[in-house]
């Protein structure tokens, strides 16, 4: 009698035992399980935010002392860039358009004498929204110099840029309107970084600068 009492604890003992084994086995099956499908949920998250990420390409432009890299970025309108910064592959010298990455660019143009973007280029020029007078907005024209990556004003105050066009190898004529409509045509010298020339368009006989620009070539974005 006292053999089967002690063989009924015995046996009540084992089994309590082994489902107390069974339950922390469960407990640490489901906490591996737990671990790993949260360790693939970060990994999936870490994988589409790397997928989302925008990474730079730039793009190779030919200049007369060898390749420049242009990075530019959308901008806030579908006519615009941001964040322009040039780099010179040979030496790795570089130029930003605007100081702060987040100024608009606009009509943004490679200055060469030949429509191949292969050719060798002499800078870039683009308009830079500095305000607004009257509701309407202001720009100022800036030149990158490839030669030695140094920017320039070109004109400033002005409503909109029209044509640039290069002169022999080292200038280019522009035509630029202001807030009345009143033109004029400037001619910039790239190595001088300077106006070396300039006069007046009489209006009068010029349609709107909007109309005039719709003959004009188109600007060039990268």
């Amino acid at each position: 009698m006292a053999e089967r009492d002690w063989l009924r604890r015995y046996n009540g003992f084992a089994v309590a035992v082994l489902l107390t084994l069974g339950i922390i086995f469960a407990a640490f099956v489901v906490f591996v399980s737990a671990q790993s499908y949260f360790a693939e949920r970060r990994l999936a998250t870490v994988g589409a935010e790397l997928s989302d990420a925008k990474e730079p390409a730039g793009q190779e432009l030919s200049s007369r002392r060898g390749p420049i890299v242009l990075y530019d970025e959308p901008g806030e309108a579908a006519d615009a860039r941001q964040n322009l910064r040039f780099v010179e592959m040979k030496t790795g010298r570089s130029a930003a358009f605007a100081d702060d990455p987040e100024t608009q660019v606009y009509a943004g143009t490679i200055l060469s004498r030949y429509a191949d973007d292969r050719a060798p280029s002499s800078g870039y020029i683009g308009l830079v929204k500095t305000g607004t007078k009257q509701d309407k907005p202001i720009f100022e024209a800036r030149l990158i110099r490839f030669s030695d990556m140094k920017r320039f004003v070109v004109a400033h105050d002005i409503a909109a840029l029209d044509a640039p066009t290069m002169v022999g190898t080292n200038q280019v004529g522009v035509v630029v309107w202001d807030q009345q409509n009143r033109g004029q045509w400037l001619l910039f010298d790239i190595d001088k970084g300077e106006t070396v020339d300039r006069s007046d368009i009489d209006a009068r006989s010029m349609p709107s600068h909007a109309k005039a620009a719709e003959g004009a070539p188109k600007a060039r974005f990268y």
